[in-house]
């Protein structure tokens, strides 16, 4: 199977948001009244592109394709141009990053300035060497984007050995102040669920914002 050119298994394993591969989640949805974020290669443009999509009462209310490509990523995908996605949905309004996006702030704090109430990242995190003493740090990245922004963030990350590389298995659920709503079971299946507040609220105490706080005229921003 893994004999042909990457590219051309990346495109063989690709499909459209509203195609078969993602049917059975579409059910889901609608037979629950619930919203789904899943990744997946989505084939468009003669291209493929590393995408999730947004399933919202069984119907694609969404679909994000990753920025910031990590690794040899471009050698499956190709990386979008395009700005933060926000989607009303029935369970509030979703931001959608995809594994490294998440790694960048700004793209946090543009999501939170375009009225997303819950950022949700579906990720491969890779198992990187650490201190043992140590939490991952992709994890620490997105607890800090959390509590800057005051924007609660789901991932739901990767487990397992595939192709010799392991990954953190870091699925959680952080809250707007940036501490884990969920504990962390490294490399392990599982689920995690928590009760997420979606209020939009960017106050920091009765004194201060997150956002109006900020002084752009000082940071060289254009």
């Amino acid at each position: 199977m893994h004999d042909r050119p990457i590219s051309e298994e990346a495109l063989a394993g690709a499909s459209t948001p509203d195609g078969p591969a993602l049917a059975e989640l579409r059910r889901v949805s609608q037979e629950h009244d619930v919203v789904v974020v899943v990744g997946f290669a989505e084939s468009a443009d003669h291209t493929v592109y590393n995408s999730a999509v947004v399933i919202d009462r069984g119907a694609t209310a969404g679909t994000y394709r990753k920025v910031n490509l990590w690794g040899e990523e471009p050698r499956w995908f190709t990386a979008s141009s395009a700005g933060p996605l926000v989607v009303p949905t029935s369970a509030g309004t979703l931001g959608v990053m995809v594994c490294y996006d998440l790694e960048f702030p700004e793209w946090v704090r543009q999501a939170r300035q375009l009225g997303v109430e819950l950022v949700c990242a579906p990720v491969n995190w890779p198992a990187l060497q650490r201190p043992s003493s140590e939490r991952p740090l992709e994890i620490i990245k997105a607890q800090a984007s959390a509590g800057c922004y005051r924007v609660p963030i789901a991932i739901a990350d990767r487990v397992g050995v595939e192709r010799g590389v392991d990954w953190i298995g870091g699925s959680t659920i952080i809250g707007a102040d940036g501490y884990l709503l969920t504990p962390l079971q490294l490399g392990a299946e599982g689920i995690v669920a928590a009760d997420v507040t979606l209020d939009g609220a960017t106050s920091i105490g009765p004194h201060n914002d997150a956002l109006a706080d900020r002084r752009p005229e000082l940071y060289g921003e254009r």
